[in-house]
């Protein structure tokens, strides 16, 4: 009795436990849209905004100096962009940020970003103002925090990249 009584419930114990389905084609399809949603939301939040007049006067600052301010700090966008992947596997939205500005009387800025949208996780950064990359994703299993230097923007673009290529092109 016992035996069958194994038998009978451990499949359904792996089943409650954690056993996932994978998501049907349809599901599939709509988890990568809202997963590119969430990117172009990641996008937007991380873009340059202009203060408005509204608030710079909450803050005691007048039109012009709202003006002044908008037009000393407004960098100029070399190069932008933002991609997402969503990983069946493990049910995860990934976001891919990147950002080459240049401001003014100042220097260009790069930057590459990977976050985990789910639970908006910065997992690595890369910049090459000063040359550094970090990775933080507790999952890699390299090096998890790396130093200035070309080696570690390297490394972090390069467990960017591979985060993010398609299983189906390799």
């Amino acid at each position: 009795m016992r035996k069958s009584l194994i038998v009978v419930l451990l499949p359904s114990l792996l089943i409650v436990c954690g056993a996932q389905t994978p998501p049907t084609a349809t599901e599939a399809f709509n988890l990568r849209i809202r997963c590119k949603q969430m990117a172009d939301q990641k996008a937007d939040a991380l873009a340059w905004h202009e203060l408005s007049v509204a608030d710079g006067t909450s803050i005691g600052m007048s039109a012009a100096d709202v003006a002044r301010l908008n037009d000393q700090t407004r960098p100029e966008v070399l190069g932008s962009w933002s991609s997402s992947k969503y990983d069946a596997k493990n049910n995860r939205c990934y976001v891919r940020i990147y950002k080459h500005t240049r401001r003014k009387s100042q220097f260009d800025y790069e930057v590459h970003q990977v976050y985990d949208a789910q639970v908006d996780e910065l997992l690595a950064h890369a910049e090459i103002r000063n040359e550094n990359g970090s990775i933080w994703d507790e999952s890699y299993e390299g090096q998890r925090f790396f130093k200035d230097g070309d080696a570690s923007w390297q490394a972090a673009v390069t467990y960017m990249d591979e985060l993010m290529a398609d299983p189906r092109k390799q």
